[in-house]
This record gives C-alpha cells, sequence and structure tokens, in this order.
C-alpha cells in the first residue's frame, strides 16, 4: 500500500496533534476515533506495528471513554482497532441488545423487558413517595426499562454529574421497597449475565450474599450448583434459578471445551454457555466474579443514600 503512504503520514501527523493536546473534549475524541479508522482501514499491518505503540504512550487520554458506540456488535473492532482505549456503549443499544436476547434474560430472571425505555416513568415518583422539590429540579432521573415478574422496576440512573461518555448505572426499585444496586454500567450489566440471569432478583445478585455479614436471609443453595446437581435435575424448574459454578464460567470464557459432566441439565447448561461464550466475544474480558462484588456494593450504598435524601426532602442540587 505505497500509494497510502502519504495520506497516512498525513494522518499521523493529526494524530500526533490530537495527542499533544492536555485535554481531548468530546468532539476531539470523536474526530481522533474517525481519523484512527482511516489509518487502519489504509494499512491494518503497518497501523498494528507503528500506530498502536505510539497511542498505547498517552494514557492520559485513555482514562475516558475514547466515544460511545450505537452498535453493541462494533466492540469487538473498535478493541482490536484501540486496545489501549476504553468504549462505552449507548443506552439505546444496550436495550436493543438486550431485547435480542430477550429468551436469555427472560427464562431465568423472570424480566420482562419494555420496548422502548421510559425517561419519565410516573412509577418512580410513586415508589418514591413524591420526592422533595430539590430533587425534581437537580435533573437527575431513573429511566425504567423493564419490570420483574414481582413488579420490581429496573432503571438507568442518570446523574447531571455523569460524563457524557460514560455509561449509566443499572439499578433496581423492589416490590417491597428494596434499593439495590445492580451494576455500575451498561456494558458491566450484559457481563455479569455471563455469570447468572438471576441478577435482576435482589436475593440472586451477583455478589454472594454469604459473604455479606450483615445479611442472614439466604439459602445456602442459591448461588452455586454444589456437586449434588442430580437432585436440581429431578426438579427442571428449580435449575433455571441457579448459578454455575465460577470455575465452570472461567474455564468457558477461556474457551476450554468442557467435557460433559454427570447431573449437569442438558439444554439450560449449553444455552448458559453459548450465551457467556457470545458475551465474552461481544463486550471483551470478563472479569472473576469476586471483582464485580465491590463495586456493586459502592453503587448499592449511593442508590440507597440518594433515595433516602429524596425521600426525606433535604437532598441538593446536583
Amino acid at each position: 500500500m505505497t500509494s497510502a503512504l502519504p495520506l497516512l503520514s498525513d494522518l499521523f501527523g493529526s494524530c500526533r496533534g490530537f495527542l499533544q493536546r492536555e485535554e481531548l473534549s468530546v468532539d476531539a475524541r470523536a474526530q481522533l476515533w474517525a481519523l484512527l479508522k482511516r489509518a487502519y482501514t489504509l494499512d491494518k499491518e503497518l497501523y498494528a506495528q507503528t500506530w498502536v505503540p505510539y497511542l498505547s504512550d498517552f494514557p492520559q487520554h485513555w482514562q475516558r471513554p475514547l466515544v460511545k458506540l450505537d452498535d453493541v456488535y462494533a466492540l469487538p473492532q473498535a478493541r482490536e482497532l484501540a486496545p489501549f482505549a476504553r468504549f462505552t456503549v449507548s443506552s439505546q443499544a444496550m436495550h436493543q441488545w438486550l431485547l435480542e436476547n430477550d429468551s436469555h434474560v427472560y427464562i431465568a430472571a423472570a424480566l420482562e423487558l419494555y420496548d422502548e425505555v421510559k425517561p419519565q416513568d410516573p412509577s418512580i415518583e410513586l415508589w418514591m413517595s413524591a420526592p422533595s422539590p430539590a430533587w425534581r429540579a437537580s435533573g437527575e432521573r431513573f429511566e425504567v426499562f423493564g419490570v420483574t415478574s414481582s413488579g420490581s422496576l429496573c432503571a438507568m440512573w442518570r446523574r447531571p454529574s455523569d460524563d457524557e461518555l460514560e455509561e449509566p448505572a443499572v439499578v433496581l426499585f423492589g416490590d417491597e421497597g428494596e434499593i439495590v444496586g445492580i451494576a455500575p454500567s451498561l456494558t458491566q450489566l450484559a457481563r455479569q449475565l455471563a455469570y447468572t440471569f438471576d441478577i435482576f432478583d435482589p436475593s440472586k445478585l451477583i455478589y454472594d450474599f454469604r459473604q455479606d455479614a450483615d445479611t442472614e436471609r439466604h439459602d445456602p443453595h442459591d448461588f452455586d450448583i454444589s456437586e449434588d446437581t442430580r437432585r436440581y435435575d429431578e426438579q427442571g424448574h428449580r435449575i433455571l434459578r441457579r448459578d454455575v459454578s465460577s470455575e465452570v464460567w472461567r474455564q468457558t470464557l477461556s474457551q476450554v471445551q468442557l467435557p460433559p459432566r454427570a447431573g449437569d441439565p442438558p439444554t439450560m447448561h449449553k444455552l448458559q454457555l453459548r450465551f457467556a461464550k457470545q458475551i465474552g466475544a461481544i463486550f471483551g474480558h470478563i472479569p472473576a466474579r469476586e471483582s464485580m462484588v465491590e463495586p456493586v456494593r459502592e453503587l448499592t450504598a449511593a442508590f440507597k443514600a440518594r433515595v433516602s435524601e429524596a425521600q426525606a426532602g433535604h437532598s441538593e442540587l446536583t
């Protein structure tokens, strides 16, 4: 691609100009992303050998997401093109992806996904028992995108102080008054689905309540399928409410071919494995289950505090 070298040289000069800036605005990041895609298209080999190492030497610019993508399935190529950067996905694209995989989510989590996200769902204000005027004026809002079989509302939590390139957190307003953080971001929600479909049920969230000293209300069999899986097989509907052991997922997500295990539910097990592989292929590295615990707990604490302020009538403008 000798003929492309002069153009690549010009593009590289423009790229260098962006990277020498102290900070990149949202518009500048979008322009840089368009530039990188063009250079990648012109000569992928040269881009990988020269551009990627150079770009990796500017970590200060990659702490924020480079861009927010409007297509979930564009994530793998984006990571290949810019392995040094972070990417987020628009809420519309993530909602569409969830709808496409509704059968996976609904079977185990009993979540009814709305066809469209509801930015101003009156159910939230009803749940919060008329929040304070200060909270209403803050611009903070909860966009409901689904309801569980028990009536709990799943929503995206948008705050005016949020970086516009970041994704909203996912929270749940429980039908019995629970205030629960589900996932710190939409893509993290997808990664959690690789471990369990029951994240929309407050009693079966991604973290293990058995490790929480403040919680006593758990069933010792609620989280991992034990070695004694046969007794669950005899009650097939209960299998749908169980998570698969962390070790099984670690092997699966590492693309290791798992031998059949005695007692594994054949249909549901294959469905879960296939879906987990799809999530890994689209959303990239899936962290260990244990590393997801603290972010969810922190989100829950912040969510509880904010709702309490709004209900008490002394919340401050954000």
